[in-house]
Formats: structure tokens, C-alpha cells, sequence
């Protein structure tokens, strides 16, 4: 998937979920930082350690794996520990990470959840080709999904009771 569906379907889940705007920020964000491992993503174009890793273990490894999730998630957790983040910011980050990694897997080419273990792992078929017409499709749907949902929510037409979604979102 694209930088841009990763981040529209985090900011979608956070909202869905009952989120703030901040923590769609926040996992917008984080929804990115798996492609660290790829010099010209969002995220590689960011973190100066992005070519190295690439060059040593590819796109797709270390940084999409259950290993990866569980380092992003124990800082996460650290940091609110020691009061320097929200628990909603772990919270955010942690989905946004996830929720990339779960889109990575309706592609072809699927993730080595298990990594280093070379077992990569596919949903449905892995039917998404990174920005061919599946994408760009599941794209513009979303994104007029997300439109009507914002819009509904946030302009008061009446609450579809999503988890109380937008509610805060909003204001």
C-alpha cells in the first residue's frame, strides 16, 4: 500500500474507534514508519538510518514483522510509563503500526510476521498491488467513506454510534 492509504486508514480507525484528532495524528504517523525501510517512502525520506537498513535486510523484513510491532509497542509503553506520553498516544501508536502492517498483508508479496523466520504471511489472496488500480480503488472508496463519516458526524446530521467516534473528534 501507499504512504497515503496507510494514513487514511489509521486516522479512519482512530476516528471510528473514539479517538481525538491528536492521536489521528499520532497513528497517521505511525501508520508510515514501517516503510522506514524503503529510502523514498514518507518515512524513509525522514529517518536518515533508512538506506542501511535497506540495504542490509530489504524492504519488507525487519520493520514489518510481530518483532518490529513489539519494540514500537514496548516504548510506546515505556514512555507513558514514565509520564512522558498519554496512554491515548501509546494507544494511537500502536494502532497506526499495527494497522499498516494488516494492509501489508492483502498484498501479493505479503510480511514475515515471525521475522527473522523467513515465513511471509498473505490475507485474502493478497490481492492488493501496491498503487495499481485494487489500491487507488480501495483509496478513493475510503476516502469518500471517510468524507461521509466526517461529515455526518461532525456536522451533527445524527451519530451512527461507531464507538462514539467523532464525537470529540470534531470539537
Amino acid at each position: 500500500m501507499l504512504g497515503k492509504t496507510h494514513a487514511l486508514v489509521a486516522v479512519l480507525l482512530t476516528a471510528v474507534l473514539g479517538f481525538g484528532i491528536i492521536e489521528a495524528g499520532i497513528a497517521a504517523i505511525f501508520s508510515l514508519l514501517p516503510d522506514a525501510d524503503l529510502p523514498y517512502s514518507y518515512a524513509g525520506k525522514v529517518f536518515p538510518f533508512s538506506l542501511a537498513v535497506n540495504r542490509k535486510y530489504g524492504h519488507r523484513t525487519v520493520t514489518h514483522s510481530l518483532l518490529s510491532l513489539g519494540c514500537v509497542s514496548a516504548v510506546a509503553f515505556f514512555l507513558y510509563f514514565l509520564g512522558i506520553v498519554g496512554l491515548n498516544f501509546a494507544k494511537a501508536a500502536i494502532l497506526g503500526y499495527s494497522s499498516h502492517l494488516v494492509l501489508d498483508l492483502l498484498n501479493p508479496t505479503g510480511i514475515p510476521l515471525l521475522w527473522p523466520k523467513d515465513l511471509w504471511f498473505i490475507l485474502l489472496g493478497g490481492r492488493i498491488v501496491v498503487g495499481e488500480l485494487t489500491e487507488q480503488a480501495v483509496f478513493w472508496i475510503l476516502l469518500v467513506l471517510s468524507a461521509g463519516y466526517f461529515g455526518i458526524e461532525c456536522f451533527g446530521f445524527t451519530n451512527f454510534g461507531f464507538g462514539g467516534g467523532l464525537i470529540g473528534f470534531c470539537r
